[in-house]
């Protein structure tokens, strides 16, 4: 479901300058792009999310994008605001360590105080 790349911000900025190209070509100039990396487990991050190039003295290129890293977000967070479409990440998020979300009417299909990692299948959810 997802992998280390060392080379993901130069990936993250080809993306860019392929839509602006785009646009370019298409009358409609560089219309702003908010870009966004999701990591799903500690162990795909890079740590490396922004690329910069001198010549000299004179920063040339300075490039970056969102990231979110979704073991860091509040699993509570998601279920109070109903962002259903989010559920399957729940087993990933931060939160209680039991398998039920307090009140919410949430399941979360994995044993009690077990901690997902990369081996999970992030679609272990169900209604209750």
């Amino acid at each position: 479901m997802g992998y280390y790349d060392p080379a993901l911000p130069a990936r993250m900025m080809r993306y860019r300058s392929d839509i602006w190209e785009a646009t370019l070509q298409a009358g409609k100039g560089t219309p702003p792009i908010l870009q966004a990396v999701f990591f799903f487990y500690p162990e795909h991050d890079n740590k490396n999310h922004q690329l910069s190039d001198y010549w000299g003295n004179l920063k040339t290129l300075e490039f970056t994008y969102r990231v979110v890293r979704v073991w860091e977000e509040p699993r509570q967070s998601v279920i109070e605001r109903g962002l259903i479409g989010l559920y399957p990440l729940l087993p990933l998020m931060k939160g209680e360590k039991n398998n039920c979300a307090a009140g919410s009417g949430v399941r979360l299909n994995y044993p009690c105080g077990a901690e997902p990692n990369s081996s999970w299948n992030p679609y272990m959810i169900r209604g209750i």
